[in-house]
């Protein structure tokens, strides 16, 4: 009953509704028709994603086989933040969905039972950054003071790095005016001056940079974390991790070679972004790419935790151990 009454709770006070994993079908059992008469069976696995580079490799180790390879068929539903992807998990809506390090902390500290399972993203320069229009008179971090920013979701990943960021380089945050607006919106809020700037990742950040707007911080996360720090991972619920812990095991060595097969192939990489971000391949091919991780990394998890309580963003210290899966 708690958990389900602290489902509730994320489930009103995300950015985004449920709308787009509301697809009809339920997680069902562990196994399913490969599709072809005589072909092994596969099972299926529903996985939350999201428009960002960060899940480029799952899309692109879908079509080279890898899960295939691992008996698994992924269901790859689209969301908009990792706080509805949080609410999906642990409604049963998808097995596994992605968020970062501070979502997935404060639901955990919440009494919300889930943990990471797999690695996405780390960090690399300018994957990320806050835009202004060309003609801004905003410059730095002192400069928002007073401001309206616009982020993908509030009181999350986004809100702390730019918090954490902007407290570090004298800034009051407690000034600025947070919206939370869905990425591919945000452009179109900036040039009609409803906001003043808007904190993207890629690959927006590019499409934002070759429309004329202007970066005015780059990829705060490494003033606040460092150089390897863990943008995002996949997640799922205990209940799940301990229903199908094969699962679990095939699934995170399936990503894991995808992540690494994409570290070697920008180029393929690049020709999967288009087909569920809808940008140009124009655009795309210009984007920063992350670096993808083989593994979850444990240290800047932890760091980042213990500055997430301390700018309040965390409700209580949550050791790794209760956030990261270990195997089976």
């Amino acid at each position: 009953m708690v958990a389900r009454r602290l489902v509730a709770i994320f489930a009103v006070t995300g950015s985004f509704a449920l709308a787009s994993c509301s697809s009809g079908s339920n997680s069902g059992g562990d196994v399913s028709a490969a599709g072809s008469p005589g072909a092994p069976a596969l099972s299926t696995l529903k996985v939350g994603v999201m428009p960002f580079v960060d899940v480029a490799p799952m899309y692109l180790g879908v079509k080279k086989g890898f899960y295939k390879d691992h008996g698994l068929r992924l269901d790859l539903i689209p969301m908009q933040s990792g706080t509805a992807a949080i609410s999906a998990v642990m409604s049963g809506s998808v097995d596994f969905g992605l968020a970062t390090p501070i979502a997935v902390a404060q639901a955990r500290a919440k009494g919300l039972p889930i943990r990471f399972v797999a690695p996405s993203e780390q960090r690399v320069p300018s994957i990320n950054g806050l835009v202004v229009k060309a003609n801004s008179r905003l410059h730095n971090a002192k400069d928002l003071d007073g401001k309206t920013i616009a982020l993908s979701s509030l009181k999350t990943q986004p809100q702390f790095n730019i918090t954490a960021f902007g407290t570090m380089h004298g800034a009051d945050p407690g000034s600025w005016k947070l919206i939370s607006m869905a990425t591919p919106d945000m452009l179109k809020a900036l040039g009609a001056d409803r906001i003043d700037a808007a904190y993207m990742a890629e690959p927006f950040l590019t499409q934002a940079k070759e429309s004329g707007y202007r970066v005015i911080i780059n990829d705060p996360l490494k003033s606040v974390i460092g150089e390897k720090a863990m943008v995002s991972a996949w997640f799922s619920q205990d209940k799940t991790i301990k229903a199908k812990p094969n699962l679990m095991t095939e699934f995170v060595a399936a990503t894991a070679e995808a992540n690494t097969y994409s570290n070697k192939h920008h180029d393929e990489l690049r020709g999967i972004i288009p087909s569920y971000t809808k940008l140009p391949k124009k655009v795309v091919s210009k984007i920063t790419l992350p670096v993808y991780a083989p593994t979850l990394n444990r240290e800047t998890m932890k760091k980042t935790v213990s500055l997430g309580v301390k700018y309040g963003f965390v409700d209580k210290p949550v050791p790794v151990d209760d956030l990261v899966y270990r195997g089976k």
